[in-house]
């Protein structure tokens, strides 16, 4: 059989040194008829404070066999004797991790619990997902009760408690009452905000009143309704047609089953009967009060006759602020127009702001001495970086089901698995996706991608092309797609930008070029040569957020090429909200925001937030990623990156700069 079967590969003469491989692979497959058995070793050594027993491999033993009469995976067997790689041999002495004992086949452990727990023994290829998709328990459960193990090797063979999940018992009598609570039984098609509407209690109150409802709501069980006084007789649900229904559920496709339950009827406000709500917001800021009560400091550069320092107490100009806290202080000025307006428009707010400084001893203290348990949102920490201040606050928020708002950063790691993070400004990637759909409609051009070269791109570049191709896969003659990639070194000479660049235009095509740096002086030298080929070729550049910070790049540079930026904010001038928010606060301050002021986004987070709460109440958080409304200088569009994952704000808009020297935001809506 063996003879045959090498035949088959025909190997050459330098394939032959392959030959004593194989029929080392297969000879112990059919060195006999039946599987030698492999008994368990008596032989145990203790290494490092760690348990194997000594096994000596005899005649016809195969590494499985091995593996499976020990219960240990053949990869861990392998990395603790290396030697094997080169082939399992007669008399070889193995280091075998010990497993703890498991009990025989189909009998429980000793300490078995079948009323809690189902036994599981470990299939080749099975992991702790897959258990935990089969029997529909969380992964940490699964680890919580079986110490010991890991996640990414289970041994075949092992017996582990996988939790039995538990269910509601329907309650047949529903007109007892127990320490203040009504008993429903959920009906088909009722939703957490149709029951919400019929007692006239929030749906967090209803959620709290059972354990924050870990399985959902479903179909025939018994919840608590907070309330002891007698319930006259329910309203009559909002009606909503069905066409308009459909219209709502399909206007996004954002799930929020993972968390507060979506109910479309409760985001159309048609008929909607508002009453007053009062709402309860935090917001974490780093103002450095502290640091800006000190109204003095001591100057010691001068030294005295005998050389010894002259110590005097400066007082500071009335007008100082401690120059750490006044991007910050701005951004409360924002946010406090916006209270301002939504107060005189009926909604009650009780704003509490909290200053970090930076300080997470102090932000943990906030935490545990402040009675967050009654807030509605949160807005803040700025910081993301981890750790940091804001992964406490969200933790915190997260097991309280509290909306928690990243107001500034870029870093999208904060929402990984907390459904109740939203990010306003979008990561890099959502611009970049942005500007591949876009381009993706100018399939009969010249496409330029321009870029340093920086190893730290890489990820942001493959990205970028990616999504490029994938749109462009959709157009009827992708063949005819031209695409070419300009790479400079870092240390590339200056004077041989232009070369390349010449090289890659086309004179028979429009040029769309995207510059994808946030490197200044980079993208200042390769939009100054680029303008130098206007007169023979037809350029268009693209951007991003970024450069509407650069100081020194030239405008006319800007305005000749037709930039287009990918950005999240444009402030128009002409706007009567612009000119309004203006008015407000020079008013009140006394001053006006500068365009990169964090006083635009103070003002828009509030208004768009606390706006959400004027328009739904106080639970408005299913609603969030559906509620639109006009804004200063920026746009919200949530979206959630993955089922489990916080809501990212996707809206892009494009800036155009007009060789009128104008800049315009075009009437595009490709970040939907």
């Amino acid at each position: 059989m063996l003879r045959s079967f090498v035949s088959v590969f025909r190997l050459p003469a330098a394939g032959l040194l392959l030959l004593p491989l194989l029929l080392f692979l297969f000879t112990p497959l059919h060195a006999q008829d039946e599987p030698v058995k492999v008994v368990i070793s008596s032989n145990k050594v203790i290494i490092d404070g760690k348990t194997y027993y000594i096994h000596v491999v005899k005649p016809g033993e195969t590494l499985y066999g091995i593996s499976k009469a020990y219960r240990v995976s053949q990869k861990e067997i392998s990395q603790e004797n290396p030697m094997i790689m080169m082939g399992l041999k007669t008399d070889m002495a193995l280091k075998i991790p010990m497993q703890p004992q498991e009990p025989p086949e189909d009998h429980p452990p000793v300490d078995a619990d079948p009323s809690r727990f189902i036994y599981h023994r470990i299939e080749e290829k099975q992991t702790i997902y897959y258990l935990s998709r089969s029997y529909n328990v969380p992964v940490d459960e699964i680890l919580e009760n079986n110490p010991g193990i890991r996640m990414d090797e289970l041994p075949v063979g092992q017996v582990i408690r996988v939790p039995k999940t538990t269910f509601r018992q329907p309650v047949e009598d529903f007109i007892s009452q127990d320490d203040g609570y009504i008993y429903h039984r959920v009906e088909q098609k009722e939703t957490l905000y149709s029951i919400s509407r019929k007692y006239d209690v929030s749906i967090r109150q209803i959620r709290r009143a059972n354990n924050n409802l870990p399985e959902g709501l479903k179909y025939g069980m018994v919840i608590r309704i907070p309330g002891t006084e007698s319930i006259a007789e329910p309203p009559e649900p909002v009606s909503v047609p069905a066409d308009k229904l459909e219209t709502a559920m399909a206007k996004d496709s954002v799930s929020l089953v993972e968390g507060p339950e979506f109910d479309p009827v409760l985001c159309d406000t048609t008929g909607y009967r508002w009453r007053r709500t009062e709402v309860n917001v935090a917001m974490f800021l780093p103002l450095y009060l502290d640091q800006n009560d000190e109204r003095s400091y001591i100057d010691s550069s001068r030294l005295n006759p005998q050389g010894r320092k002259i110590y005097k107490t400066i007082e500071r100009d009335p007008a100082w602020i401690f120059p750490r806290s006044y991007s910050y202080l701005e951004f409360y000025e924002g946010a406090m127009l916006a209270v301002d307006y939504w107060a005189k428009n009926g909604l009650g707010i009780n704003l509490h702001v909290y200053d970090t400084e930076r300080d997470s001893i102090k932000v943990q203290g906030i935490i545990e001495n402040n009675g967050l348990e009654n807030t509605d949102l949160i807005v803040g920490p700025v910081f993301t970086s981890f750790p940091s201040n804001f992964q406490t606050v969200a933790e915190y928020a997260r097991t309280r089901q509290i909306p928690v708002v990243s107001p500034l950063s870029t870093n999208s790691e904060v929402l990984r698995f907390n459904p109740y993070v939203f990010q306003v400004q979008p990561s890099s990637n959502v611009e970049f996706a942005a500007a591949a759909r876009f381009l993706a409609d100018y399939p009969r051009a010249n496409l330029i991608l321009v870029h340093e070269g920086d190893s730290l791109m890489n990820q942001s570049i493959d990205f970028f092309k990616n999504n490029l191709f994938y749109r462009l896969s959709f157009n009827d003659f992708p063949e005819d797609v031209v695409f070419k990639e300009v790479v400079y070194e870092r240390l590339h000479p200056a004077l041989d930008t232009l070369n390349p660049i010449a090289h890659a235009m086309s004179d028979a095509l429009p040029n769309k070029v995207v510059v994808l740096s946030s490197n200044e002086a980079f993208v200042s030298r390769v939009t100054s040569n680029m303008f130098n080929l206007l007169k023979e070729y037809q350029i268009t550049v693209f951007g991003f957020s970024s450069w509407q910070r650069f100081e020194n790049i030239e405008l006319d540079h800007l305005f000749g090429l037709e930039v287009h930026l990918f950005t999240v904010n444009h402030i128009d001038y002409s706007q009567k909200q612009v000119k309004d928010f203006l008015a407000g606060y020079r008013k009140r301050y006394r001053t006006e925001p500068s365009p990169h002021s964090y006083a635009w986004d103070g003002y828009d987070i509030l208004y768009y937030f606390l706006g959400s709460m004027r328009k739904y109440g106080k639970d408005c958080y299913p609603c969030l990623p559906f509620h639109r409304t006009s804004l200063l200088h920026t746009g919200f569009d949530f979206k959630r990156n993955g089922p489990f994952d916080g809501f990212e704000n996707k809206r892009i808009m494009v800036v155009r700069y007009t060789p009128e020297m104008t800049i315009e935001m075009l009437p595009w809506n490709g970040y939907r």
